[in-house]
């Protein structure tokens, strides 16, 4: 499978290390781009395999070899892009989740996925960000972060009036 990665930072630049080392004969990593250029180039420079460098996320969207679109830049940038890539057949991968919790995006692709062969893959998010911070605890020898979620009580959905 041919991947493209949009968004070069961290996360992006992390995928793309995997991808390389992890993904050999499965995924190859054909193109990115990040706004920053000097990100992507930097990215480049890092992996054994020679990316090229996208001009702009159009530039991958209608790329006939990518099969697979890899979002790692932004809220912003998810939704510009999975309308786009699903229009064109690709399956994408959307590591900035938040994005889906637009109503109407979220709808758009329902839609646009109910007519298409291409699928929309959607990982833990934050809670993966979580299980690395424990990784790499481990690996360095410190005691992991503890995390406690709070919700506020339910309220009741209809008044309650004393009599």
């Amino acid at each position: 499978m041919k991947v493209a990665l949009i968004g070069c930072g961290f996360i992006g630049s992390s995928l793309a290390e995997f991808i390389e080392q992890e993904m050999k004969g499965s995924m190859e990593l054909v193109a990115v781009y990040d706004e920053v250029k000097e990100r992507a180039a930097s990215l480049c420079r890092k992996l054994r395999i020679e990316p090229r460098i996208a001009e702009n996320s159009d530039d991958i969207i209608h790329d006939s070899t990518v099969n697979l679109v890899i979002e790692a830049a932004s809220q912003k940038a998810a939704k510009a892009i999975i309308p786009k890539a699903l229009t064109a057949g690709k399956h994408v991968m959307v590591m900035s989740v938040g994005a889906l919790a637009d109503s109407e995006l979220y709808e758009e692709i329902e839609k646009m996925l109910r007519k298409s062969e291409a699928k929309i893959h959607v990982p833990s998010g934050a809670i993966g960000g979580l299980d690395w911070i424990k990784a790499a605890s481990t690996a360095c020898g410190f005691n992991p972060p503890t995390h406690q979620f709070k919700t506020p009580p339910r309220r009741p959905l209809f008044p309650v009036h004393a009599s």
